[in-house]
Formats: structure tokens, C-alpha cells, sequence
């Protein structure tokens, strides 16, 4: 298929046919922000990867997120005794709107 009009060009990058480079460079835009935006004023999807693609992206990703996510021995809720005892935060305490503020233990 003869990629002629920005039509069709658009149409192969939303395919995935063509890349961002290819379609950008045929379109004479100044980069992807441009091609994002005539992408959009077209009504042409953003191209998406593949099942296959995502699936690897996410075996890849999944170790590094539980070892980011694991809490470290330090930081458990429970002690070799049990849980660990609520103690209140007498340093700071919290605004209305979230923002901590020092406390005056002055008087």
C-alpha cells in the first residue's frame, strides 16, 4: 500500500506499520508531540504492542516490583513478640490539609 496522504500514513503508524520516525519524517512534523496530536485531530488510535509484548514487559517487570514492594525486615508490622505497639507521632502533627506541622512542646 502506497503511503500517500497523511491519511494512509497515519492509518500505518496507528497500525503499527510504519514507526513514530517514519510517520513523523513523512508528515514533515517537528516531533512526537505533533504526531500525538494529528494522531488525535485524525481519530486514529495510538498504536499498542502486542498481547506478546505486554506479556513480557510484565514477566520482566514482576520481580523487580515484589522486591520494591517487599517490606523490609525492619519496617514489619509484627515483632518476634507480636505486633508491633501503636506509638503516636508527638513530633509532627497534621493539618486539615495534610500538611505536618512542628509541634510546640514549649508550654
Amino acid at each position: 500500500m502506497a503511503l500517500t496522504s497523511p491519511y494512509d500514513i497515519l492509518h500505518a503508524y496507528s497500525q503499527g506499520r510504519i514507526s513514530s520516525g517514519e510517520a513523523i519524517r513523512r508528515l514533515h512534523l517537528e516531533g512526537f508531540r505533533d504526531l500525538v496530536i494529528a494522531m488525535a485531530d485524525a481519530g486514529h488510535p495510538l498504536p499498542r504492542p502486542s498481547r506478546a509484548d505486554v506479556e513480557r514487559q510484565v514477566q520482566a517487570a514482576l520481580p523487580l516490583l515484589r522486591a520494591a514492594l517487599k517490606p523490609a525486615e525492619s519496617d514489619r508490622a509484627t515483632t518476634s513478640d507480636g505486633p508491633r505497639p501503636y506509638r503516636k507521632n508527638t513530633s509532627v502533627t497534621r493539618t486539615n490539609s495534610g500538611t505536618r506541622m512542628p509541634q510546640d512542646h514549649s508550654m
